[in-house]
């Protein structure tokens, strides 16, 4: 094997070495976010529905609250 060979041989183990290390190292520190609190990578897709009626007036009563879910046929007055 001649010397340059050698030289790129080494260097590679060097590399693989401290890419190694380097993930262990993550691997062994973990989280620095307080309890409670979590990262991800994602996509959150929400979907928003304003409501209209017919006739102008008020309720009777508060059923429901703001953010609450609603089916199709709940009541809602």
């Amino acid at each position: 094997m001649n010397a340059k060979l050698r030289h790129v041989t080494a260097i590679l183990v060097l590399i693989a070495a401290a890419g190694g290390r380097y993930l262990y190292w993550r691997a062994q520190t973990g989280s620095q976010l307080p309890d409670g609190v979590v990262a991800a990578n994602g996509r959150i897709a929400a979907e928003q529905v304003e409501l209209a009626t017919k006739r102008a007036g008020r309720l009777s009563e508060g059923l429901i609250a703001a953010g609450d879910l609603v089916h199709l046929g709940d009541v809602v007055s």
